[in-house]
């Protein structure tokens, strides 16, 4: 499995517990240490007045 496929499984897994990707985070190579860098921050979808936490 790629690192692309396995992003995208984790997406769909953390839809399914209500959560969605956030537009910030990091998807870049650093030449200078060799590393490629996948950060990605999800956020809960809730209801405006859900206040059964």
């Amino acid at each position: 499995m790629t690192a692309k496929e396995i992003q995208y499984q984790i997406k769909k897994e953390m839809k399914k517990l209500g959560f969605g990707q956030s537009s910030d985070g990091l998807d870049e190579y650093f030449s200078e240490t060799k590393h490629y860098v996948d950060a990605r921050r999800y956020t809960g979808n809730s209801k405006i007045y859900d206040t059964a936490y």
